[in-house]
């Protein structure tokens, strides 16, 4: 089932997973769709903090979908989370994530129209909540 797709003069190889009939030997297409969505807000997020002269000492975002039980088994909801270390004053942070998310990322627009994508920012390994949600419920 693998084959590879061409876009913008790039090669990337995609298959499906074993249960699905293909060799798992490349990405699947749900996966990349992933992928897509966290490589769109990364580089918008850095592109903002480069704007704001920050530069984080790493970054790092991961996207974790949800899938329906239902066929097509579509995304019901996503959890995007951003990782920075580095001292980084935490409004900025939050800035820059949130404009990247409504305003850069069109990756981000796309899919938010499609399901429900939440969002964790993390510094140093914390979990930055934003000043609106401080002093509510530990879980956020």
């Amino acid at each position: 089932m693998a084959f590879d797709a061409l876009s913008d003069g790039h090669s990337l190889a995609i298959d499906a997973m074993p249960k699905d009939g293909g060799e798992g030997a490349a990405p699947t297409p749900k996966t990349l769709l992933l992928a897509s969505l966290a490589g769109c807000l990364g580089i918008s997020v850095l592109s903002v903090l480069n704007k704001m002269r920050l530069s984080p000492e790493s970054f790092a975002v991961h996207v974790h979908g949800t899938e329906g039980q239902e066929h097509p088994r579509v995304f019901t909801e996503l959890t995007v989370t951003c990782h920075f270390t580095g001292p980084l004053p935490p409004d900025r942070i939050l800035r820059a994530v949130h404009l990247s998310e409504s305003r850069y990322c069109p990756v981000s627009a796309m899919l938010a129209k499609s399901c429900p994508v939440s969002t964790v920012v993390k510094l140093n390994g914390e979990r930055v909540q934003p000043p609106s949600q401080l002093g509510n419920s530990p879980s956020l």
